[in-house]
């Protein structure tokens, strides 16, 4: 295998990652903070049970779910809607058409990670905080646990910010539909003008035409 080959995968990375906004764009969503939230909020889940079994049995739901959406913003408008929304324009740095599917990239590779941290924490349950907890701890108990309860923390979070995806990936039709709706009044705003115009230029015509007669 090339090198060739790894470097088309880092472009295609970097790509996404600049469209979606980059770490910034993370940082501030409101979902990644939902997300957050939640996984304060149900500590003990993560903390006293088995967390992956949950991921494992809703994620590859999700994860069809959000293909099928991905499928349905693909076929979505016109060939004419479609090339208006592509294309970088002055002010902005990427097209609309590009932000949006990096926005569904984004969701899917949040889902698919929280998928193999799942996999990750059930094959080796036994070293995760559930399995560990007694009523006297060893020391090596405790060193286990000083590095499984951060992993089931950040892996129950993105399994939760999978989850919290699904709306913003509805949230992203939602969009683009208001902008195909935007565009189809703006064309039969075009369109209601354009006969006006020509009914305008019709009793000219007509009115011009009685004129001469006279």
């Amino acid at each position: 295998m090339s090198l060739r080959q790894y470097n088309s995968v880092i472009s295609l990375f970097s790509e996404y990652w600049s469209n979606y906004g980059g770490t910034f764009a993370v940082v501030t969503s409101p979902y990644f903070h939902c997300a957050l939230f939640l996984n304060i909020l149900l500590w003990k889940r993560w903390l006293y049970q088995a967390w992956w079994e949950h991921t494992i049995s809703i994620m590859p739901n999700i994860v069809g779910f959000t293909i099928g959406a991905y499928a349905i913003l693909m076929a979505f408008g016109d060939d004419d809607f479609r090339r208006r929304i592509s294309g970088k324009t002055t002010r902005d740095k990427n097209s609309p058409y590009m932000k949006i599917n990096s926005t569904f990239k984004h969701f899917a590779l949040v889902q698919i990670t929280s998928i193999i941290l799942a996999l990750i924490g059930s094959t080796y349950q036994d070293k995760m905080p559930v399995s560990i907890w007694k009523d006297t701890l060893s020391i090596d108990d405790m060193h286990v646990i000083s590095w499984s309860a951060p992993f089931s923390f950040v892996s129950y979070w993105s399994f939760l910010y999978a989850i919290v995806s699904v709306v913003a990936a509805t949230a992203g039709i939602f969009r683009v539909a208001g902008w195909f709706d935007k565009d189809q009044t703006r064309k039969r705003q075009n369109d209601l003008r354009s006969k006006d115009v020509s009914v305008s230029l019709k009793v000219r015509e007509r009115l011009a035409h009685r004129r001469e007669r006279r």
